[in-house]
Formats: C-alpha cells, sequence, structure tokens
C-alpha cells in the first residue's frame, strides 16, 4: 500500500510525471485544490520469479475489495455558509438515517477572519 498526498495541477500547463506506476493516482485538476486529500493505493502488479514487475503479464482487470469504516473516515460534514436551514437540516437527516455519529456544521468561510 502506498499513501501520499494528492497534487493539484493545471493539465494545460504540466504533466502527470512519468516513472512511477503511483503517480497518475495523485494528481487531480486545480479545481478540485480544495479537497487537499490523502489517497491510499494498494497495488497488485504482475511479477515474475525473481520478484521484479513482469511488464509482460497482463494487469488484473478488477480492484481489490478493502474493508473501510467510514465512520472512521469522516471528522464532521461541513455544509455551505450559503445554504438555507432546510438544506442544513435535510444534511443532518441523511447522516443521521444512516447511522453516522458525526457532527454536522455550518462552515466558516465566509466568517471574518480573526487578524
Amino acid at each position: 500500500m502506498f499513501i501520499g498526498q494528492v497534487e493539484y495541477i493545471d493539465y494545460d500547463k504540466h504533466q502527470v510525471p512519468e516513472g512511477n506506476t503511483f503517480f497518475p493516482f495523485l494528481y487531480k485538476r486545480n479545481c478540485f485544490e480544495h479537497e487537499r486529500e490523502l489517497r491510499a493505493v494498494i497495488q497488485q502488479l504482475p511479477v515474475n520469479e525473481k520478484g521484479a514487475v513482469d511488464w509482460s503479464k497482463p494487469l488484473a482487470a478488477t480492484g481489490i475489495y478493502v474493508r473501510v469504516s467510514v465512520q472512521d473516515l469522516m471528522q464532521a460534514v461541513y455544509v455551505s455558509p450559503g445554504a438555507s436551514a432546510w438544506f442544513s437540516e435535510l444534511v443532518s437527516s441523511v447522516v443521521e438515517k444512516y447511522g453516522f455519529q458525526t457532527e454536522v456544521r455550518r462552515s466558516r468561510l465566509e466568517g471574518d477572519p480573526l487578524y
């Protein structure tokens, strides 16, 4: 497993680097920069009897199932500061309906800075 921070680039000006099979999973367009994403990638490449990657063998056509607790991955759910009250209530009801023990907060992005 490899864990890396996603880098956000302008695809018109930059290319995803070559030379590492994880790079295609670690780059996204600049418009997603607000996500500040961390990705965990599990890759099972075909190897030969010496343990080296054997690119002549076919790659797996399907992914690997990994059991993950979504609850463990969430700290909070943030609602846009410009959203109506009914929307915040709707988000809270969906969080509750699916049994998540996660706080729903209104984002403070439009609030005054602390300086």
